[in-house]
């Protein structure tokens, strides 16, 4: 059994055609983006596969496939979301007690 494995990268290019998308820098790697694919903005909101586009920061899990390609297990697209000051663990000490 092939195990996912994570990634980070940008996308190079995007097939709408074949649900897929191209990513790398020194070596590019197709993905194929199936329908059981769960596909998140980089806040966690869910998001679907046209908002993958050329430019953007993608990350996630994929498994290689039998003929080098890979398969999409999870997916993040844009970037990653900045912890707000309030939902941060340090602020909610500093919130002085009434």
């Amino acid at each position: 059994m092939v195990r996912p494995f994570p990634f980070e990268s940008v996308v190079i290019s995007v097939d709408k055609n074949t649900r897929s998308f191209k990513m790398g820098k020194k070596t590019v790697h197709q993905v194929h983006v199936l329908p059981e694919t769960k596909v998140l903005k980089g806040d966690g909101t869910p998001a679907v596969f046209e908002e993958i586009i050329v430019g953007i920061d993608i990350r996630g899990s994929v498994k290689k496939r039998a003929d080098g390609d890979y398969e999409a297990v999870s997916l993040k697209v844009g970037p990653k979301a900045q912890a707000s000051p309030a939902a941060s663990p340090s602020a909610a000490k500093a919130a002085p007690k009434k």
